[in-house]
């Protein structure tokens, strides 16, 4: 009686950390004690380190099942298959972290902009800037475009600042020359919208309405991104069978669906603040109370056709339309009476009073 634990392990672990930690506890407050593991032929670890091939070793030997076997050439073959299980768990870690930083730094820069955009008390002038590059780069898809006919290109350009800023510009007269020109008299038009909504509804409140934009599109656009990449990881794997890293690509890839992202989500905003249109509230009740006209004008033109149709259609039912005024009319029964209980006429095989006499 050493004081200690006699423990006794039923199979090796595929890491030798949690076997070394089972004999650990063996020892109590110093005390000595003893430990001592069995291993089948039949377990995972022993088919990872040739079980098959030693239990045909064994029985040329003639050794019969159940027999134990000692030797530290086992013992050593075994912690040699454990040491191989756990590189190539490292190797899965070490793997799922390199896809991981990849989101890791996404996650990053879009919660650093979110941090960035509750904080801001100036977001009108984010949007203004955005906007600017937005008309540069539709400015430089002009310029490139002199293959074209210059009415042609002139009307793309319009629609495409109609489609975004719901705004009509002059550019009529623009060419490949006066493109800067044409750049500033846009952004003007620009800087004036956004100081006109400023002044009706203050600076403040324009502020809170773009903060919620951004929040509501950022977390949207997010989720489906967490989503895109999400399949992306499964499907580059594939791509190793042409000779391609998958990680490489999925860094490639993944951060190109990223900054598109980005892109999306500066666009939609900068054309939803240029879309909104503000009313004062004398504007606004107006707009509101020639609405409930035009619905009640609405609502009564549609009883009168009701009423008028329900007219046409009881005439057309009444004895008058047949000319024979005064006159009544006399229903005459062709068939025997059918009572309730009876089986239906219809052939259905159902009582009367469950079928045709409801």
């Amino acid at each position: 009686n050493c004081g200690g634990l006699y423990v006794i392990g039923s199979e090796r672990h595929e890491s030798r950390r949690i076997d070394n930690q089972l004999r650990g506890r063996s020892g109590r407050q110093g005390d000595p004690g003893r430990s001592k593991f069995f291993i089948s032929m039949d377990d995972d670890l022993m088919r990872l380190f040739g079980g098959e091939k030693m239990k045909m070793m064994m029985s040329r030997l003639g050794m019969g099942g159940g027999e134990p076997i000692y030797h530290p050439w086992l013992t050593k073959g075994i912690e040699n298959a454990q040491t191989k299980v756990e590189e190539r768990n490292f190797e899965i870690r070490k793997r799922l972290l390199e896809f991981d930083d990849v989101l890791n730094e996404q996650r990053n820069t879009i919660y650093g902009q979110r941090d960035e955009i509750l904080a801001d008390e100036d977001l009108s002038t984010r949007v203004l800037n955005n906007a600017k590059v937005e008309v540069d780069n539709l400015l430089d898809d002009f310029n490139s475009q002199s293959h074209k006919k210059v009415n042609q290109a002139v009307q793309e350009l319009s629609d495409n600042l109609k489609r975004i800023f719901a705004m009509q510009f002059d550019i009529s007269d623009i060419t490949e020359k006066n493109t800067d020109a044409i750049k500033e008299r846009i952004y003007a038009a620009l800087q004036n919208d956004i100081t006109e909504k400023e002044t009706l509804v203050s600076k403040k409140e324009l502020n809170k309405f773009i903060r919620y934009q951004y929040i509501q599109e950022i977390d949207k656009k997010w989720l489906d991104h967490l989503e895109t990449l999400e399949g992306l990881r499964e499907a580059v794997h594939l791509r190793s069978y042409g000779s391609k890293n998958p990680l490489t690509e999925y860094k490639i890839d993944g951060f190109n669906i990223f900054y598109d992202m980005l892109d999306d989500i500066r666009n939609a905003i900068v054309s939803r603040v240029f879309r909104v249109k503000v009313q004062t509230a004398e504007a606004a009740q107006l707009s509101r109370q020639h609405g409930v006209i035009r619905n009640m004008n609405a609502q009564h033109n549609a009883m009168q056709s009701f009423d008028a149709n329900a007219a046409r259609a009881g005439a057309d039912k009444s004895p008058m339309a047949s000319g024979r005024q005064g006159e009544s009319v006399t229903v005459v029964r062709i068939g025997p009476k059918v009572g309730r209980n009876d089986p239906c006429t219809c052939g259905s095989g159902k009582k009367y009073k469950y079928c045709c006499g409801r």
